[in-house]
């Protein structure tokens, strides 16, 4: 899962729609940093390597900028832009092997209205990862950090470098944890996490 910095999200999705079609380009700032890992997960979901995820994430931000005017349902912008990613991780797939011998099964990929299907499985996921990486994100800057540290490093840090950076003791980097989670936890449960 894909994870970046901490976002607003006291703004609705539709409020932001509204002042990025008003020119504000915080709004627009703010909707690409609070949906870029989602709309990365995607291709990623689908095998792409990072740089074909590069431009399926350009590709999106580009479709979202020319067409924001005509999403109707503000509150489905997640949703936009998962299926957005999708298709054009597609196109991009379909783009880098047009020249190979292999065909795509365009029935396998297609759906009864032409367009590829996304598995409901991984649209499942996609969605409890956003679910995720919103809650996350709105946790304290102190709870954000220690999560960010504890388990989206690789390798994980050793409790005294987590506590060094956050100027906190060691013995108590293990009780904030505890809380964090908790609160995480209760976060996700009210938004409806599995």
């Amino acid at each position: 899962m894909v994870f970046y910095g901490m976002v607003d999200n006291t703004w609705t999705d539709e409020r932001l729609i509204g002042a990025c079609l008003d020119g504000n380009e915080d709004a627009w700032s703010t909707i690409i940093d609070r949906y870029r890992a989602l709309i990365y997960s995607v291709p990623f979901k689908q095998g792409l390597p990072p740089d074909g995820a590069t431009d399926v994430f350009q590709d999106v931000c580009l479709s979202l900028l020319s067409e924001i005017h005509q999403i109707r349902q503000p509150n489905a912008l997640a949703a936009w832009l998962i299926r957005t990613a999708w298709y054009k991780s597609i196109h991009w797939k379909r783009a880098q092997h047009k020249y190979l011998i292999e065909e795509i099964d365009d029935e396998r990929m297609a759906g009864a209205a032409g367009q590829p299907e996304i598995p409901e499985n991984i649209l499942s996921e996609i969605e409890e990862e956003q679910l995720l990486r919103e809650s996350i994100s709105g946790l304290s800057p102190r709870c954000f950090e220690l999560i960010q540290r504890l388990f989206y490093q690789n390798p994980a840090p050793h409790y005294s470098q987590v506590a060094q950076d956050l100027g906190i003791t060691v013995g108590s980097v293990g009780s904030i944890r505890g809380r964090c989670l908790e609160k995480l936890r209760l976060r996700l449960e009210e938004k409806g996490f599995r």
